[in-house]
């Protein structure tokens, strides 16, 4: 059962988030405060007794079982603990604390396999089957959110905006014939691959040392070049318009990028991908607000949004919205 499943009086026995931890006293008497959630929602709770052995291994993120009793405190439901412990990763599901894609895994790998098998590259295609065709790498992509609340802020977020880009950037391939679209799809594939060392997943999303430290542009970076070292023969031309597009994605140098775009490919890149995260963004501040036509104020891009007042349900319920080929012949 979620924790919206309880109501006052009933008995829990329940895996949950610690979303905040405090230890306090009262009457010269120690006992912890604690905010614990799941995805249905969260509630203050209080124990004052046998938390002292695995008190100093908990703290905000982890996952924890518990057993207690649903109590009201000032007018606010309140769980008394009786017990708790560390949870074993095997014993829940991280879906129940987080949002999650509406593709499952096996549809997410899917359409991976699809879009590199529709590269006729071999070195492109070697490069992308060494990094996503096996392993933690491959594993870590299909599971990472896109953000940490901007926008795809959920498992499996950032395969769903890796292809929304390479949906934009194949369109744009066909578009305009003087691209290299090969590259250009290669390099939306790979564009935020550090992102798998710049988050955590516990029960929230948090960030790496690393990701604070070196961000996802500058560790994509490394992890292309340092699998590009591994193939033999591998263009050093190619290689180069490959690592500036990834290096350039943000488009500004007061944005992140360490270079500004200065090739074709670069300039479609940074833009799919900024329409892609503020698409994704505003869906998710949408999904927010609900019936009304008007969203509350979104203080990170400082305005309000219209939605209309007859909403539409946005269409489509394939992970691909596009062809795959990336140019030329399908």
């Amino acid at each position: 059962m979620a924790l919206i499943d309880y109501n006052i009086g009933d008995k829990l026995t329940a895996f949950v988030a610690i979303r905040r931890l405090q230890r306090k006293e009262y009457n010269d008497r120690p006992f912890l405060a604690l905010n614990l959630g799941d995805k249905s929602k969260s509630i203050e709770a209080v124990m004052w007794d046998g938390f002292e052995q695995v008190a100093d291994r908990l703290r905000p993120g982890v996952v924890v079982r518990i057993q207690g009793t649903i109590s009201e405190y000032r007018g606010q439901p309140q769980i008394k603990l009786e017990r708790i412990r560390l949870a074993d990763e095997q014993e829940y599901d991280l879906a129940d604390f987080l949002p999650t894609s509406k593709f499952s895994t096996e549809q997410r790998a899917a359409r991976l396999d699809e879009i590199i098998g529709s590269l006729s590259d071999p070195y492109l295609r070697q490069l992308l089957e060494s990094l996503l065709g096996a392993g933690e790498t491959r594993e870590a992509f299909l599971q990472i959110p896109g953000g940490q609340r901007w926008h795809h802020a959920y498992i499996g977020g950032l395969a769903e905006h890796t292809f929304g880009i390479v949906d934009i950037c194949n369109f744009c391939a066909g578009l305009y014939p003087e691209l290299d679209g090969e590259l250009l799809i290669c390099g939306a594939l790979l564009h935020d691959l550090g992102k798998i060392k710049q988050y955590a997943i516990s029960s929230v999303f948090e960030y790496t040392d690393s990701g604070r430290l070196l961000g996802h542009i500058v560790e994509g970076d490394e992890l292309i070049a340092n699998a590009i070292r591994g193939i033999d023969g591998f263009p050093g031309e190619k290689e180069m318009l490959l690592r500036h597009m990834v290096l350039a994605h943000h488009g500004e140098l007061e944005s992140g990028s360490p270079v500004v775009p200065q090739t074709r490919e670069a300039f479609i890149l940074c833009h799919a991908d900024d329409m892609d995260a503020k698409m994704g963004a505003l869906r998710q501040i949408a999904e927010k607000t609900g019936d009304e036509p008007w969203s509350e104020y979104v203080r990170l891009i400082n305005r309000f949004i219209y939605f209309g007042r007859e909403r539409s349900s946005p269409a489509g319920d394939n992970v691909s919205r596009g062809n795959t080929a990336a140019g030329g012949e399908d």
